[in-house]
């Protein structure tokens, strides 16, 4: 009797046979890993995302505190008004820094945090002049 490709197709070799052990526990799902094997840090990723937002806060009261008193008053409550957008933004930053730090694998702490804070603070400006 002649084989066809459809007999041997059919029956599988002793390669192809799988012994599978109903009793047998079902290996743990693999946990996500960056390029280096690690898992994913986030606290780096948080701390450089607000770091992006502290230093030009820093800044803006350095210079806020070198004005003079009239200058002082009204740029200080001006300041104050936009404190709930800044907090905003930098919620926004970190909810983004996140997704990006649990979606991406390769990048690095510096750029994925910038890239949070760029989108973060581009969301609250667009928030903010459609409600003003």
């Amino acid at each position: 009797m002649r084989r066809t490709g459809a007999d041997n197709w059919s029956r599988p070799t002793s390669r192809a046979v799988a012994r599978i052990d109903p009793d047998e526990e079902e290996p743990a799902p693999r946990r996500r890993r960056d390029a280096y094997g690690d898992d994913p840090a986030y606290t780096p990723v948080l701390a450089f995302t607000a770091g992006w937002y502290a230093i030009p806060a820093a800044l803006y009261l350095v210079w806020l505190f070198t004005l003079q008193s009239d200058q002082r008053g009204f740029v200080g409550r001006d300041f104050m008004s936009s404190l709930p957008w800044l907090f905003g933004a930098v919620a926004m930053s970190l909810a983004v820094a996140t997704l990006l730090r649990w979606a991406t694998v390769g990048w690095r702490t510096l750029t994925l945090s910038f890239a949070a804070a760029v989108i973060g603070a581009g969301v609250a400006t667009i928030a903010h002049s459609l409600v003003l």
